[in-house]
């Protein structure tokens, strides 16, 4: 068996014994402070990766959610002409100016002013119309209203309802206006010996 005995005195074993413990302790450290560099390096590289997937799922959302809002105004856009068209196929064959009337108003072309709804009840005594429909602006109403007003047959037009800014943050108004034109069928009532009789005549 061998022993090994240091000649050394003891306060120089010692110094020499905390020297290399304390160069175990920076080995030790310098290997963690890698292991920890590593890591990090991981962590960044990881948020760097899920930022960028994060940003190109944000620009495919826009994307989509602007194709939505797209399609939903070309859905508003055709409702509106099966309004129409379903108005115009019940108009009687007897009544062109309803016929002309409407087909007018519905090709009215003005900016930031769209036509929703046309309702023409008991056309032939009243010659009434309601319009329903969106503006961007109280001028382009006005606007508007003056175009109806210059409509060939259109006696008078009269706003019932204006309400400022419908739905969230779209800006828009709705409006109501009714319109009454010339002509329509005048009751009169005939009273003959015995007995009454209610005719219909047509008003010029």
């Amino acid at each position: 068996m061998k022993y090994r005995v240091s000649l050394l005195p003891e306060i120089n074993r010692k110094r020499l014994n905390s020297k290399k413990k304390i160069e175990r302790i920076k080995v030790y450290a310098l290997i963690i402070l890698v292991v920890l560099l590593a890591f990090l390096l991981v962590v960044v590289s990881t948020k760097f990766f899920a930022d960028k997937k994060l940003s190109e799922a944000k620009q495919k959302n826009n994307e989509y959610a602007q194709k939505v809002a797209e399609l939903q105004q070309f859905r508003e856009i055709n409702a509106n002409l099966q309004q129409k068209i379903q108005l115009i196929g019940e108009i009687q064959i007897n009544e062109p100016q309803l016929y002309n009337f409407v087909a007018t108003v519905s090709n009215l072309k003005h900016p930031g002013v769209s036509i929703d709804t046309i309702e023409c009840t008991e056309w032939k005594t009243s010659r009434t119309c309601v319009i329903t429909g969106k503006t961007e602006s109280r001028q382009a109403y006005l606007e508007f209203e003056k175009m109806l007003q210059e409509i060939e047959g259109v006696s008078s037009v009269a706003n019932v309802t204006y309400i400022n800014g419908i739905g969230e943050n779209s800006g828009l108004s709705q409006f109501t206006v009714n319109i009454n034109c010339s002509g329509g069928a005048a009751i009169i009532v005939e009273t003959t010996e015995g007995s009454s009789e209610t005719t219909t005549a047509e008003a010029k």
